[in-house]
Parts: structure tokens; C-alpha cells; sequence
């Protein structure tokens, strides 16, 4: 269970800015609203960890928006599998940065508003693995029974990927490691093929470097954009502390997608 409690076993990150925000005068119109942990793991682009204090293309929006709302915080680093747990447990008033929102999900947790949509998905193989390059489309490649698919345990793929998977129930190997941990599982020859973000090709090739050039990327027109990632709290955060924060995250191109006609 993620809680304040837990600080001998986890890093804090950006202490100073921390103890700045929580003292921020907004916060004084509004003082019984709780200091939330927000919880986040090291995944470029995305989520980054640098010289202690977060960052990436999705934590960016929520520091900003922090800055304008003054609400008490502070940023752990934890891994997703952790992340889950304490939301689901929901004793503590935490959130998961940069979660896609689920049916599954919706049950226990609530979500802020976007903070960012995600580029379409890329399917990463081995450039010697010739059957794969014989499919027109992501259904047709999930529905060969010969191939097994490399998944990274507790994470969803989006609306549309998540349907064609429970559809065509694909084989597949369920790994905990990150992405360049799964392309190089794909690289040994575990599995045969794995979704991955287009936004994580660049530091997936950063990290295996020459080996990188022995693997493929492929698309497939029934890839849609991505599905947007949003903040993912507990049911111990009062729901007033997301609305403050929602007023304050910038309009992304999920917000105007949902807007009615």
C-alpha cells in the first residue's frame, strides 16, 4: 500500500517544491483538503525522473496546473504494479499519473481530466520474423494463433487495441519489465511481437543502440490515435481536490472530442 508512512522504503522527489506548493497561498482558501501523493515510475517520454524531480510530456500539464491551483502534493516514485494496488486499496489519498481510463478501472478509482492523448500504437518484431510482415492488419495478426504477443503485466492498450485483444485472445507473455526490457525479451526470441508507444521508439533505440537495428517497426491502418492518459486517484482523494485541479489543466484534444455536437 503507497502511504506517507512509507518514506524509508521509496524516494521522495522535488522535496523543496514540495514544502513550496503545500504553502502555497491557494491552498489557504481551501485548507481541509489533503496533501495527495502523486505516484509516478521513470518512462520516457512520458514520466521522468531527473536530478530528483519529475518530469515528461504528461507530468508536464499537472505541474503546471499545480502551480496554478496551489493544492498540497508530493511525488513518489513507484512502480505501476504498486501504483494499482494502493489506488484499489483506496486508504490513502494517492493518484497514478498518466493512466488510461478503463470500464475496469472506473469501478474503483476516478480520473481527472485528460492530460494527454497518445500518438498511435507501432508493433515492434524482429526484422527476420518474415510471417509477421504478411499481415494487413493489427485483428489478422492478433488472430494467428501461432504467434505470441509480449504484454506488459497491468497495463491497458487503448479502447480499440484492448477490444481486438479480448476478441481475438491472442497467446500471450505477460512480462513486468519496461519497454526496452520487452524488446529485449523480443530480441531473444521469448515472443514474437509487442505493442509499443510511438513516443517510446526514440529511448527504446537509445537503449539497446545497435542491437535496436536487428528489429522492425510496423503499422496497420486499424491502429486509431491513441487513447488520452489522465490522473488516476484513490477514492480517499476528495473529489474537490480533482475538480481544482481539473479547472486548472490546460484543454487537450481528447476534451474536444468529448464535447457534445
Amino acid at each position: 500500500m503507497a502511504s506517507t508512512s512509507a518514506g524509508a522504503h521509496r524516494r521522495l522527489l522535488g522535496g523543496l517544491l514540495t514544502t513550496l506548493l503545500a504553502f502555497a497561498p491557494a491552498v489557504l482558501a481551501n485548507p481541509d483538503l489533503p496533501a495527495v501523493e502523486l505516484m509516478l515510475h521513470h518512462r520516457p517520454p512520458y514520466y521522468t525522473v531527473q536530478d530528483a524531480e519529475p518530469g515528461g510530456i504528461v507530468v508536464e500539464p499537472v505541474l503546471r496546473a499545480l502551480s496554478d491551483s496551489g493544492l498540497r502534493h508530493f511525488w513518489t516514485d513507484i512502480p505501476p504494479s504498486r501504483q494499482l494496488h494502493a489506488i484499489q486499496n483506496g486508504r490513502m489519498p494517492v493518484c497514478g499519473v498518466g493512466w488510461f481510463k478503463t470500464p475496469e478501472r472506473a469501478g474503483f478509482a476516478q480520473f481527472s481530466r485528460p492530460l494527454y492523448t497518445d500518438l498511435p500504437m507501432v508493433v515492434l518484431t524482429r526484422a527476420d520474423n518474415e510471417p509477421i510482415a504478411g499481415f494487413d492488419t493489427l485483428e489478422a495478426l492478433f488472430a494467428d494463433p501461432d504467434l505470441t504477443l509480449g504484454v506488459r503485466q497491468g497495463y491497458a492498450y487503448g479502447t480499440v487495441i484492448d477490444r481486438l485483444l479480448d476478441q481475438n485472445q491472442p497467446r500471450v507473455f505477460p512480462s513486468d519489465r519496461d519497454s526496452a526490457g520487452m524488446a529485449a525479451l523480443l530480441l531473444a526470441g521469448v515472443f514474437d511481437y509487442m505493442m509499443l508507444a510511438s513516443e517510446e521508439v526514440d529511448s527504446v533505440r537509445f537503449a539497446l543502440r545497435t542491437d535496436f537495428s536487428a528489429l522492425q517497426l510496423q503499422m496497420f491502418d486499424d491502429i486509431p490515435l491513441g487513447s488520452s492518459r489522465h490522473l488516476m486517484c484513490s477514492q480517499a482523494v476528495p473529489r474537490a481536490w480533482i475538480e481544482q485541479l481539473d479547472r486548472a489543466l490546460p484543454m487537450t484534444s481528447a476534451d474536444v472530442d468529448q464535447r457534445p455536437p
